[in-house]
Order: structure tokens, then sequence, then C-alpha cells
């Protein structure tokens, strides 16, 4: 009977239990839009006045004291409130998609040119670029971590892709050209990182909407939704950035009902550098050991402003502006340089200011799903300041110092139209484009009438070879440049000819260039595609070329640059995995070089003689994860690359000058790992890099100064390298290791993301090839040492409220 009592006694109580045990319900709240989860919704029931906030992958969960009959609310700016009763009686789960709010032409969507290419392109989002270890949040230094992207010199430099000369590179943001991509060194990009939406690489054989560029493109698209005010806040150990944004929404009654509509938007933000504040902090600890040094005090900051107002239903208005400054102002003191550098360098001093501004006001007609037209008016200015001086050279010109100051303005007025002909099977992309081109320049310069020696480089001990130039030049170029592109898709087949022409009016010279490219889409989600076509550049519109060799904007014997893009690959994709082998060959030619001087050794003559060209493979393995999901994610990748220069230039290069050597830009083997591991707000990343090292010409004797004096020291003698045989010398192979380490914690108002970095965990240095001028070519000079950042501990806070 006892026991009996017992059973009852548990049967009556577990029985109470179940009847209180709560009834969740959990799912996702997605945007019906964009199909991507929305962050920091709200989500109440009334009866039980519960509320709780979606996180950063769109996840809520609420739970119910008891099955039953409940109103579920949620909210989210910028979007239509959801309302339904919901009937519950057992845990359950359930997504919801919430509609936007009315939005002035939103009605109507078309897709850009953007899924045009698919052979030698990458994209990365900014949920990507922000979590690449080591690039400091930026944009330009994630893209590093993609196959075949490199910099000249390990951490800062240019991006070099393919092999292909820098200078090569086009870069855009909304299809406004970018003339000064990134700051001082190439540490940041000029562009906030929160303004984008993602970055399109196309590594070559780029499509013939593309202009001003012959090697790659890196193509920047802005966010172009803005639902709630708010912004973000990035505060790390080297710079600080911030971005507000506001949506403009207007009340208006239909139906006897007030509602609102998205009108448009504003977006501003800004990034300010703070390298110099370390910089003078470690100059004045030395100045306390007693030592005189004055280091070099890099400054720099941008800013970017988005506008977008919504006319009708039919058209839009968008103004987007965005500029740079960089400032480096550096003395070589006695202490400041080593026992074994060149004494004349001695009290050099070196300023450098940079200021660059853009601007676009683009005029967008949908008049429906089949066609959009655009308009976009752009302005790009660069003003470049330079001050040299090296007292102790023998050469007044350099003794006395120079002041070059540069100014390319450039003005155009492009215009683009997309249109489907047959739905989801035939569409045309067309556009045509002018160009007005004046730089100006002021102050002197010089130019140097015998190319310098490769180690030797700047000689401020020659006399002679140095011709003073006044500047004053004031040059104006135009172009004229139509494209078409048609895509045609049949079955499994995706075909896209392309012709793209391009005039200048100086040269009278006109450059016709076919693309193309073909796809064949498995259903085995297998893609084999091809992709080509010819490149041109007119040198005369280059601004880079044009602040370091101004005379040849006014160049009419200069024919245009060619280069001729060939690439092939094949992508399997199976699940959350893809894997992706591609080839290519290109090759770029009627490079200027140097050909003759004037009579009066004033001005240099160039000649379209020059040649590089890159061939390799890419192989890439990679793996995705939903927003929602945790677990690995990442890549690894393998490039096999060769690029090889021959100058075929009789006058500056009288010996080799049909031969090919590796140019400074070939990196043979290059391996890289980027992986990371999310488990919900916890995220630990990884970029690890191996690769073989760039050519560098071999020292192979040494010539004494005869006319160097040390006052100081009479024994003291300086000896000048002499180079061997160009590029024909490389360097050990070299691996770095990136760690970094974030947790994100949400709140009702956004979020904090913290994060902390081990850049260059392994503290590996690069070789480098060190001539010591106090003494002759021998077997202890010159010396291979190592030199770069070691391990670097970087840490910051993003906030987004």
């Amino acid at each position: 009977m006892k026991k009996i009592t017992t059973l009852i006694g548990i049967f009556l109580f577990s029985t109470m239990i179940f009847a209180q045990a709560k009834i969740s319900l959990k799912g996702l709240v997605i945007d019906s839009m964009t199909r991507k989860p929305v962050d920091m919704a709200t989500v109440m029931v009334l009866e039980t006045k519960t509320k709780t906030y979606t996180d950063e992958y769109g996840r809520y969960s609420v739970s119910f004291p008891s099955a039953g009959t409940y109103t579920l609310i949620v909210k989210s700016d910028g979007n239509q409130i959801y309302q339904e009763k919901i009937v519950l009686s057992a845990p359950e789960e359930r997504n919801i998609v919430l509609k936007p709010l009315k939005v002035q032409g939103g009605a109507i969507t078309i897709k850009g040119e953007r899924d045009i290419q698919k052979t030698s392109r990458y994209t990365m989002t900014v949920k990507e670029l922000k979590e690449v270890p080591a690039s400091f949040g930026d944009s330009i230094s994630a893209l590093t971590s993609l196959p075949n992207v490199t910099r000249t010199d390990g951490f800062f430099g240019p991006l070099v892709i393919r092999g292909s000369d820098p200078n090569y590179n086009g870069y855009f943001i909304d299809g406004i050209p970018i003339y000064s991509p990134y700051h001082f060194g190439g540490l940041h990009s000029v562009i906030n990182n929160n303004l984008m939406s993602e970055i399109d690489l196309y590594s070559s054989a780029f499509p013939a909407h593309f202009g001003y560029a012959q090697g790659a493109v890196i193509n920047v698209n802005t966010v172009d939704d803005v639902k709630r005010t708010g912004g973000f806040a990035d505060i790390s150990l080297l710079s600080s950035a911030a971005l507000v944004q506001t949506p403009f929404l207007e009340k208006y009654y239909e139906d006897g009902k007030e509602k609102t509509r998205n009108k448009g938007y504003l977006i501003v933000s800004g990034r300010i550098g703070y390298i110099s504040v370390f910089v003078k902090a470690a100059e004045e600890i030395y100045n306390l050991l007693g030592k005189d040094v004055s280091a070099p005090l890099p400054y720099y900051g941008d800013y970017q402003l988005k506008f977008k107002y919504f006319l009708n239903d039919q058209n839009s208005l968008t103004f987007l502006a965005f500029g740079s400054y960089d400032k480096i102002d550096a003395t070589l003191k006695d202490d400041y340089l080593d026992p074994g550098d060149d004494p004349l360098w001695e009290n050099a001093n070196y300023y450098e200011n940079k200021y660059s501004h853009g601007q676009g006001l683009t005029h967008t007609y949908t008049p429906n799903d089949s066609l959009k037209n655009s308009i976009l008016l752009f302005n790009s200015l660069q003003i470049s300041e330079t001050v040299m001086r090296i007292p102790k050279s023998y050469d007044s010109l350099l003794s006395e110092g120079i002041n070059p100051k540069t100014k390319p303005l450039i003005t155009g007025l492009k215009e683009n139209i997309s249109v489907d002909l047959i739905k989801e099977h035939l569409k045309l992309n067309a556009g045509a484009e002018i160009t007005h081109y004046y730089f100006s320049t002021s102050g002197k310069s010089f130019n140097q009438k015998n190319d310098l020696d490769e180690n030797a480089g700047l000689n401020p001990g020659e006399t002679g070879n140095f011709e003073l130039v006044d500047l004053g030049y004031k040059i104006h170029n135009q172009t004229v440049a139509g494209f078409a592109e048609t895509k045609i898709n049949a079955g499994w087949i995706e075909f896209v000819p392309g012709i793209r022409a391009d005039h200048l009016f100086r040269t009278n010279s006109t450059v016709i260039d076919p693309r193309g490219m073909l796809a064949i889409n498995l259903p085995t989600n297998t893609t084999v595609s091809f992709a080509g076509g010819r490149y041109s550049y007119f040198v005369q519109t280059s601004s880079a070329l044009f602040i370091v060799m101004p005379h040849i904007a006014k160049a009419e014997y200069i024919d245009p640059m060619r280069a001729y893009h060939s690439s092939a690959g094949i992508e399997q994709k199976f699940g959350d995995y893809s894997i992706k082998a591609e080839g290519f060959y290109n090759v770029f030619k009627d490079d200027i070089t140097l050909h003759r001087w004037d009579d009066d050794g004033t001005e240099r003559y160039y000649a379209n003689v020059g040649e590089l060209r890159t061939r390799g493979i890419e192989l890439m393995l990679k793996k995705d994860i939903k927003e929602t999901e945790n677990g690995f994610y990442g890549w690894i990748s393998y490039t096999l690359d060769k690029s090889q220069y021959k100058t075929k230039s009789m006058t500056s290069d009288p010996e080799n000058y049909d031969e090919w050597f590796d140019s400074a830009y070939d990196m043979t083997h290059v391996v890289k790992l980027v992986a990371a591991y999310k488990h919900n707000r916890h995220t630990i990343s990884a970029r690890f890099q191996y690769n073989s090292s760039t050519p560098y010409t071999p020292i192979v004797a040494g010539i004494q100064d005869t006319k160097y004096v040390d006052p100081d020291d009479p024994n003291h003698e300086r000896w000048v390298p002499v180079s061997g045989e160009r590029n024909s010398k490389r360097f050990a192979s070299n691996s770095r290791l990136d760690l970094r380490y974030s947790y994100k914690q949400n709140y009702e108002w956004g979020y904090f993301n913290w994060y902390v970095e081990l850049i260059n965990a392994t503290s590996s240095l690069e070789e480098f090839l060190s001539w010591d001028y106090r003494y002759d070519y021998g077997i202890a000079n010159p010396e291979i040492r190592r030199q770069g950042i070691p391990i670097l501990p970087n840490f910051g806070v993003e906030i987004k409220f």
C-alpha cells in the first residue's frame, strides 16, 4: 500500500511539473528583400508583456507559461510591423519574414553588371574582410589573403596581382575611378569598411565595362540600403574610424491609413590614424638616452559621404564623395643612420604631403524591372607635394633640394544602360563616357641622365647625372570611350561577348578591344569557364605616372600600351565546400622604356618596346558556413606564378635588351591558409602564408669614392656598390602566421565586438641585401640580413549602435 501511495505521489508531482513546463518558440527573423537575417529586431508577446531581441544572426527565442493563444509582434526599423495570433500547444520553430516599408523606387530591382563575370573573380563580403587576421580590419589588406595577391614590401606597398605591375591595376567605387586607393604605405584603404557591402577582385580578364586598367580591377560596392538611424565606431591601436547613417522617412496616407516610406538616406564616415603618436614617443625615449633621432612621422586620415534620394518610383539621385590626406616628414639625423649606411645621407630631409578627393553624382532611371539607365558625373583631384634635400650631396641640385608639386584633376561623364531583351536569356549592357584630364605642375625637379644602380639607388656622390627641370606644365587630355556586352543564357551555357573602344585626342589614337567570357554550368554544381581579351591603356592619362614623370602626359609620340589576357578555370561545389582551379597567361606589350634624351639633356624620350609576361595556376579549397551556424570556415590556396620582363631597349639595356629576366614582382610559390572557428559570441581565426621570395640583383664589386672625407674620422672611407646581373638571385623562402580572437556581445541597441591580434606571431623576418659603405666588396660585404616587423600586438573594439 505504501508503494502504491508513493507511485501515485510521484505521478501527481510529475503531472504538476509537466503542466507548469514552459513552451518555447524560436526561429529566425528574415528580411523579405535581402533574404538575410535581421539583427536587433524587437520580438514581443502582448499577453505576457515579454520582450526580447534577435541576435546578430537573426535568431530569437521566447518562452510561454503554458499552451494557448498569444499575440506575437516583431518590429525592426525600416520594416513593416509583423503581428500575428499564434496557437501554441508544444515547443515550435517558426521563421518570420519582415516586409520593408514602402521605398520610393524600391519596388523595382534589376541585377547589375556584377553578375556577368565568373572566371578570374573573387568576392569578399564585409564580414569576411573584418575577420581576416593582420588586416587591421581593412579591406585592401584583407585582399592579400586571396590567391595570387601580394604586396611589394611584405606588410606594406601596393597590391601585386598575378605578377603584374601595380600601376596597371584599376580601382573603382560604385563605378567612380579611385586614383589614390590607399594611405601611406598601403596600410589602410581610403574607404571605411562599414560603408562597403562587398569587394569584387577581378584578377585579370575583366569585362568590357571596366576601363582605366590593364592588370586587375578592384571594384568596391557600397551600402545601398539604410533602414534605421545608427552607425559604427572602430577604435584600434593604429587608427579610429566612425560611421553614422540615417534614412529619410516620409509619412503618407493610403486608404485613409497613415503609412511610412523610405525616401533615401545619408551616410557620413571617416578615419584618423595616429601611428605618429607611437613613433614620436619612441623618438623621445631615444632622445632621453642621448641619441639625436628624428624618426619619420606619418599622418593620415580619410572621409566619406553618401547621399541618396528617391525623386519618385522611377528616378533617384545618389551623391558619393570621399577623400584622404597623407603626410610624412623625415630628417635622417646621424644617430638615426646605422654605422654602415651611406654617410652622405646624413641630415637629408624628405617631406611629402598628399591629398585626394573624389566625388560622383549619379542619376538612375528604372521604369521597369527590365530597363535601367544611369548617368554618372565624376571628378577626381590629387595634390602631391614633395620636398627633398640632401645637404651632403656633391651635386648642387640635390644639396639645394627639389620641391615638385603635381595636381592631376580628372572629370568625366559616364552613361550606362542595361536592358533585359529576353528575360533570363538575353541581356544587353552598354555605355559611353567622356573624360577630361587636366594635369598641372609647379616647383622644380630633376631628370637623371643614366639609370640608377639597383643597389646604390640615388647616389648623392654622383655629379653631372642630374639636370634641373623647372616645372610649370599645364597639360590637357581628352578621351572618349564606349562599350557593349551581351549576356546570353542558353541552358547550361552562359556566353558574354563584349567590346570596348577608347580614343585619345592628343595622339589621335583609337583602340578597339574585344573581350569575352564563356561559362558552362553543369547540373552537378560544376562550372567550367573561359575568359580573355585585349586591354589597352593610354599612359598620357595615368595620374600615378604623371606624379613621378609629369612630362609623359604631353608626349604625342607614345602609343597605347596593350595587354592580352587569357584564363580558364573549373569550380566544383558540394555542400558548404567548393574547390576551384584556374590557369592564366597574360602578356603586357608596348610598355614604355627609356629611348633617348633630347639635345640639351633636360627631357627623356620613351619607346613602346618593353614587354611583361605572367603565367601560372591557382588552386583554392573553401568551406563556408551559414551566418546562423557555428563551426569552421575558411580557405586554403596554392599559387604557381611566373612573372618575367624584357626591356627590348638598346638604349637603356644594350647588353640584355632581348633577354627575359624575372620581374621584381615574381613570387613563384605561395601557399595561404585562412581558417576560423566560430562558436556563438567567440571567433578564433588564423592566417598562414608561405612564399618564395622575389628576386634581387646581386652586388659584384665596389668603387671607392675618393672625394669623400670624414672630418671626424680620416680613416672612414666610402665605397659605392656595383650591381651584377639583374634579378638573378633569390633570398630564402619566408613564412608568417597571424592570429586573431574576437568576442561579440549583443545589446538591444547594437553590439560590442572586442578583438585582439598577434601579427607575425612567429616573428618571421624577411631577408635583404645589406651593403656597408665603410668597406670594399669582400667576403663580409655585402651581407644578407633580416628585417621587418617582429611580433606586433593589435587590439581594438568595434561598436554598432
